[in-house]
């Protein structure tokens, strides 16, 4: 198997046809492309040219010297010759007819013959020079070239170089040696569009504009078109995007593995100096392992182990899972950190508890704006108000379809946990700290409420991220601390919002009624999501009307 690498391949040959004067416009553009881009490629071109010109230079005075300096054979016969001429008997030359003279064309002068050698050489020797000349004028000597961009870091400590700190904003020169990131979270943004977040501890090098260097730790690569080639080299393989997202972890040890997310890449194992070299595809939803000594073996994808996005802004890692909405309900970021039973007071907009909700009889329609969660706009009572439909956004949406209503129910929106033995079997409301198996998260509504989500805050917490659905199943769960003889038949209306419009609804929901599972399309500019819940007009009972594991789901941004 060959040892070179297909862009070593490439780039070698596209040297030798420049050099021998044969290569097309397109491929001189891509080789002046790579030497542009790529400092190992420049001086790889720099050296075949002077290489070439000088074996040139040989060539040519090996010619003058055989060509134009007699041999000693050569110099005896041209002696012999002369003695001959001295003792040689007269020849007679009969004269010839001289032939009729030719009308003048122009003075005809003699030129002095040129070695085809001679003129290879010059023509080397200076497409070196204006080369040479070129590459320095765009790159001049001392000069690092800014490759990356860090573009956001999130509880970063770097281990100190040359008595600096690496912050937000800062370039990242290529070939300016190995940073060591000991804890902490960084997103680099190369020229070409790649997006590279690293997690500490970690020891990393910008490369070049197309390549990133990994001793140890982890890193999560997306490519779009424009970073199509784009690499990770690692001490016992190399991944090459071919249009991916893909994770790479290394060892402190020398294992490394690859996990391709989305896509396909080129991974070339081995690499040392005399070792072979194994190459293979990855498609999605592969993963492999590679042994210092260049061994792969098949390993199960690890989809949420690499940290994709950071906001420092919003203080969030995102590794890939959807967002929870029933965790921001209680209080967390949407990737955790919230509480079952806490959750947001529809007259107060503040943070209140479960147990400290209180059953109100009769509210107006009203919205209140939070001030405590960076993408919840706000919570609200459902209904029609004099001056038309519901507000239901800090923006002044309303709701028209909106119905008069009671208002009656708990003074919040509230983050619970509902469990389901069986999937024939409704849902039942529990009590407890945390999630165990059959328990799943929900956002709970006692009688009327609402509660509504800025999309464009959440895509500004977690940037280069897309939208692309809401999850969730709607279904009314009998509360399991009440006695079972007053539960009845409680009917609920479900809504769910986008921008104001009903992109769902269910009337008329019991207990006993089919779980609604949705799927709702997220728009790249619908800004509000609103989940609402109202009362169908008869006893509130002891039910609640939930929507069970209610999500977004993200994806990276096309």
């Amino acid at each position: 198997m060959s040892g070179f690498t297909r862009d070593e391949f490439e780039l070698g040959l596209l040297i030798v046809e420049a050099l021998e004067g044969e290569i097309a416009p397109a491929q001189f553009a891509r080789l002046e492309q790579r030497i542009q881009s790529d400092p190992e490629a420049a001086r790889q071109y720099l050296e075949q040219v002077m290489n070439s010109a000088l074996l040139m230079w040989r060539a040519e005075s090996w010619y003058a010297e055989t060509m134009l300096s007699p041999s000693p054979e050569d110099a005896h016969f041209l002696a012999e010759m002369g003695e001959y001429e001295k003792t040689a008997p007269a020849v007679e030359i009969v004269p010839e007819e001289k032939p009729a003279p030719l009308e003048p064309k122009g003075a005809v002068r003699s030129r002095k013959q040129t070695s085809r050698f001679s003129l290879i050489a010059a023509a080397g020797a200076l497409a070196a020079m204006l080369i040479l000349l070129l590459y320095l004028e765009l790159h001049p000597i001392g000069a690092e070239e800014p490759a990356a961009r860090i573009t956001d870091s999130l509880r970063a400590v770097w281990e100190p170089q040359r008595g600096q700190e690496r912050e937000p904003d800062g370039l990242l020169q290529a070939g300016s040696g190995p940073l060591v990131l000991k804890e902490g979270y960084v997103r680099l943004v190369y020229e070409d569009g790649a997006q590279v977040l690293v997690e500490g501890p970690a020891r990393f090098e910008v490369k070049g504009a197309e390549e990133l260097g990994l001793s140890y730790g982890q890193v999560y690569v997306y490519c779009p078109a424009s970073a199509i080639g784009f690499a990770v080299a690692a001490p016992t393989m190399r991944v090459i995007d071919l249009g991916t997202e893909f994770g790479v972890k290394v060892s402190g040890l020398g294992g490394a593995e690859v996990h391709m997310v989305k896509g396909k890449a080129s991974l070339i194992a081995g690499g040392a100096k005399g070792a072979a070299r194994l190459s293979t595809i990855l498609t999605e939803g592969a993963a492999k392992r590679v042994e210092p000594d260049a061994r792969m073996q098949d390993i199960r994808l690890q989809e949420h182990l690499f940290a994709r996005q950071i906001s420092s802004q919003a203080g969030l890692v995102w590794r890939g899972q959807r967002v929870d909405l029933a965790d921001a309900v209680g209080g967390g970021t949407g990737f955790g950190g919230g509480r079952a039973g806490l959750g947001w007071g529809v007259e107060t907009g503040r943070v209140v508890s479960l147990q400290e909700g209180r059953m109100e009889k009769s509210r107006s329609a009203a919205f209140v704006k939070t001030a405590e969660h960076p993408w919840i706009d706000g919570v609200f009572v459902p209904g029609r108000s004099a001056a038309g439909g519901g507000i239901i956004s800090s923006t002044g949406l309303q709701f028209e379809e909106a119905v008069f209503g009671s208002g009656a129910g708990f003074g919040g929106v509230y983050s619970v946990y509902v469990e389901q033995n069986r999937p024939e079997e409704y849902f039942r409301m529990v009590q407890q700290d945390g999630p165990s198996a059959g328990i799943q998260p929900a956002i709970g509504f006692y009688g009327s409420g609402g509660i509504t989500f800025d999309l464009d805050a959440l895509r500004r917490a977690v940037p280069g991220c897309r939208l692309r659905a809401f999850r969730a199943v709607c279904a009314v769960a009998a509360d399991e601390t009440v006695r079972a003889g007053i539960y009845g038949n409680t009917l609920a209306d479900f809504v769910v919002l986008a921008d104001g419009r009903a992109v769902y609804e269910g009337r008329a929901l019991s207990r006993f009624s089919q779980p609604a599972l949705l799927e709702i399309p997220i728009q790249p500019k619908q800004r509000f999501l609103t989940l609402a819940v109202m009362d169908s007009g008869d006893s509130l009972g002891a039910d609640w009307a939930v929507f069970v594991q209610p999500s977004l789901e993200l994806t990276m941004e096309d």
